[in-house]
């Protein structure tokens, strides 16, 4: 199976650093596969259907133009996390006994381009809402990030 760079290229590292130090080493597709892998899941993969980085509001200028005003938000969609893959994506975003942490993050935004943002990582609620339990893990899985600053 092919996948495409743009799941996989996407970087998290926990608490709010600067672009430098959210280097290619902190890569989701580098967390750590565990044993209980499942030999036809795609590991650490952000699926097509996340949202990219969008402002939480657009302001209207007297002028009639439209600027993007306040913070940052978007989501990352995961296929399938095995148990002990969702614990160890827990743990690399800070997620361990918190429901929400700092992280600095690279994502895309809305035409493919890369962006730095430091931002809120929320804990999804599992199962439920943000993720079903299916074949000794979760599909599905939707981690929302919020509060969102672009960093260069």
């Amino acid at each position: 199976m092919t996948v495409n760079s743009r799941g996989t290229d996407h970087r998290l590292r926990s608490g709010h650093v600067a672009v430098a130090s959210c280097d290619s080493t902190y890569a989701i597709a580098l967390i750590t596969v565990p044993s209980d892998e499942i030999a036809d899941a795609d590991f650490y993969v952000v699926n097509g259907e996340s949202t990219p980085l969008q402002p939480t509001r657009i302001s209207s200028n007297a002028d009639g133009s439209k600027t993007d005003d306040g913070f940052y938000i978007f989501d990352w969609i995961f296929d399938f996390f095995t148990l002990s893959m969702t614990a160890n994506f827990l743990s690399a975003a800070g997620l361990t006994t918190a429901r929400s942490a700092p992280v600095t993050v690279m994502t895309y935004d809305e035409m493919k381009n890369t962006k730095f943002v430091q931002c809120i990582i929320h804990r999804p609620l599992l199962p439920g809402p943000d993720a079903q339990y299916w074949r000794d893990g979760y599909s599905k899985i939707r981690f929302r990030f919020t509060n969102g600053v672009v960093i260069t």
